[in-house]
C-alpha cells in the first residue's frame, strides 16, 4: 500500500506498522458546520476512519485548533491549507484565530498605561509636596485674609 505525505513524499507500508500513515475510506465522512465567523470555525464531523479534516483556508500562524475540547496540532496540507488529524468516530473540531501579536499588543498597552499612571501620580505628588513647602500651610487650606 502507498501513502502520500504532506510534502508529496510516497511512503510504503511496512508490515510491522499496524495503522497506515494515510489511507482511503470506502464511505464518505459527513460533517456539519456549526459556527462560521471570521475568527472562529466549528465543525462536527463523523469520520468513518482516521483522516484529515482540511479547511479551504490558508494556514496562518495565528490559528489554533481543538479536537473535542483538547488542543490539536494544525498541519499544513498541500503547502498552504489548514488540516487537523481526526480519528474515526464523531468529533467536534474548532479553529480559533488568536495571533500572538494580539497578546503582545495588549501587554505592551497595559504596561504603557501603568507607566503613564505612575509618572502622572508621581508628578502630582511632587507638585503637592512643593506647594505645601512654599505656603507653609497644609494643602487644601487657604491662608487667612486671602
Amino acid at each position: 500500500m502507498v501513502f502520500e505525505s504532506r510534502r508529496g513524499l510516497k511512503v510504503y507500508r511496512y508490515a510491522g506498522i499496524e495503522q497506515p500513515v494515510w489511507s482511503t475510506c470506502a464511505s464518505a465522512d459527513p460533517f456539519r458546520i456549526v459556527l462560521r465567523e471570521p475568527n472562529r470555525f466549528i465543525v462536527d464531523a463523523d469520520m468513518s476512519c482516521t483522516g484529515l479534516m482540511i479547511t479551504g483556508e490558508p494556514r496562518l500562524s495565528g490559528w489554533r485548533a481543538w479536537l473535542d475540547g483538547r488542543r490539536a496540532a494544525i498541519q499544513e496540507y498541500r503547502g498552504v491549507l489548514r488540516a487537523v488529524a481526526v480519528p474515526a468516530g464523531r468529533h467536534t473540531v474548532e479553529f480559533r484565530y488568536r495571533p500572538a501579536t494580539t497578546y503582545w499588543g495588549a501587554a505592551i498597552s497595559i504596561i504603557g498605561i501603568l507607566v503613564a499612571a505612575f509618572v502622572y501620580g508621581r508628578e502630582g505628588w511632587k507638585m503637592r509636596v512643593s506647594s505645601r513647602s512654599r505656603s507653609g500651610a497644609p494643602a487644601g487650606f487657604a491662608e487667612a485674609g486671602a
